[in-house]
């Protein structure tokens, strides 16, 4: 049914793969995409976020089927490429069960995992926290018992790994390192499409593209603190000032039904007429964050973001023996790009 899916992780560039290789590889059909299969990314978001006592595996079976016989693309590689497949962000929850619907889903599918140095990825992950509508200081984030628990061990990376290896089996599972793919990103997706046997006479038309870039400083401050503002996942209070209420004079009907018709197909349950003010609140908060998001990213003067030298050093310790098994157990060269032995 499916040839890979690439599960992420989160800040590996993955959006680089969504855009520039998947969508566009000769070979590949990149099954995805809200704006050309939307059914299928509305069953993607289902089979991640459904409760327990509703997943049913057959009927997932059954819509995929239903979904890929009506799109001409038995002669390609099926591609399934979303961060959220590696546990919900930012610290990896439920990261077991997804695996294990996949396998009942899809079966044997080959599985792409793409992993990255810790204290590189604690950068990224805050970064990315502060552009979906986090407030919190970096210390704070990374410690926080409600907005991060268990994020140290979601860096642990052989545990994915073994979990992966021990349900869809060795053979099918490819592990690269991030800091490869930034070193020669052609090289690295090459090994990619080797693994899943598609050709690989195939060059990136737009080498330089930068996708989802962190935020410097002063972009994630500013970033910070407007986001005290708008109602999220992260900051699920409502705000003394509603900017979402204001946004909302400024939208035609047509756009408030556009809102709430793409923001409902990533919803578990909705109820049309009902729920119809808060979900349309809810989009518009998440188009006002990525919006500012946009324009943050756009600062790039200032200093670059580091893990504080006081999380550094309780940390530093913590990664070893995950480490050493990702050298060890499977050849990983983490020692190559200084990670922490």
């Amino acid at each position: 049914m499916i040839d890979l899916v690439h599960i992420g992780d989160y800040k590996t560039g993955t959006s680089w793969w969504q855009q520039q290789v998947f969508a566009s590889h000769p070979d590949i059909y990149y099954l995805d995409d809200p704006g050309t299969h939307p059914e299928i990314a509305s069953l993607m978001h289902h089979l991640v976020d459904s409760r327990d006592l509703d997943f049913d595996a057959k009927m997932f079976r059954d819509e995929f089927s239903k979904a890929l016989d009506a799109i001409d693309c038995d002669s390609k590689k099926k591609v399934i490429c979303r961060e959220a497949l590696s546990g919900t962000y930012p610290n990896g929850d439920h990261v077991k069960r997804t695996a294990e619907r996949l396998y009942s889903v899809f079966g044997e599918v080959k599985v792409c995992i793409v992993i990255r140095e810790q204290f590189s990825m604690l950068n990224s992950i805050y970064s990315q926290y502060i552009k979906i509508g986090g407030t919190l200081s970096f210390e704070d984030f990374v410690y926080d018992p409600i907005v991060s628990p268990g994020l140290i061990e979601k860096l642990k990376y052989h545990k994915i790994i073994n979990m992966y290896a021990e349900l869809f089996g060795q053979n099918n599972i490819f592990v690269g390192l991030f800091e490869d793919f930034k070193s020669d990103n052609e090289l690295f997706a090459k090994r990619v499409f080797e693994f899943i046997g598609c050709s690989d006479d195939w060059r990136f038309a737009a080498q330089e593209l930068i996708v989802n870039p962190s935020l410097r400083k002063p972009g994630l401050e500013i970033q910070r603190f407007i986001n005290r503002f708008l109602r999220n996942d992260l900051n699920p209070s409502m705000p003394i000032l509603p900017l979402d209420r204001l946004a909302g004079v400024f939208l035609s009907g047509e756009k408030k039904n556009k809102l709430l018709d793409s923001t409902r197909g990533r919803l578990i349950y909705s109820k049309v007429g009902r729920d119809d003010d808060l979900v349309l609140r809810y989009a518009i908060n998440f188009a006002l964050t990525l919006h500012v998001s946009k324009l943050c990213e756009r600062i790039q003067f200032g200093s670059k973001l580091n893990v504080p030298r006081s999380i550094f050093d309780c940390l530093i310790s913590e990664f070893v023996e995950s480490n050493l098994q990702l050298l060890d157990k499977y050849a990983l060269p983490v020692d190559k790009y200084g990670w922490s032995l």
